[in-house]
């Protein structure tokens, strides 16, 4: 969580492929009270093409940083948001 509500999926993606390896996806949850703005609503999901990837970047927390706010990084339960299946390490960003 804590992700700067104007902050970018290709933002995130690129600071965490710089630190911590190859990502595959990044879905940051819209805001659905401003549809079409592209405003998050702080918070997301990353899967790396690792686990030892996702692992890493949850270990770093909390020293990832993006627009100056300190991301908070946890590991995604797939039960909670069956929208998205993965059968990779979830590490969500933003409340991650």
């Amino acid at each position: 969580g804590n992700i700067d509500y104007c902050a970018s999926a290709e933002e995130l993606k690129a600071l965490l492929e710089n630190e911590y390896g190859q990502v595959n996806k990044v879905d940051l949850v819209e805001d659905k009270r401003s549809p079409g703005s592209g405003r998050s609503k702080g918070y997301g999901f990353v899967t790396f093409d690792s686990p030892r990837s996702a692992a890493d970047a949850i270990n770093a927390s909390p020293s990832v940083i993006l627009r100056g706010r300190t991301l908070r990084i946890r590991t995604g339960n797939p039960k909670k948001f069956q929208h998205r299946p993965s059968t990779k390490m979830e590490a969500p960003m933003m409340s991650f």
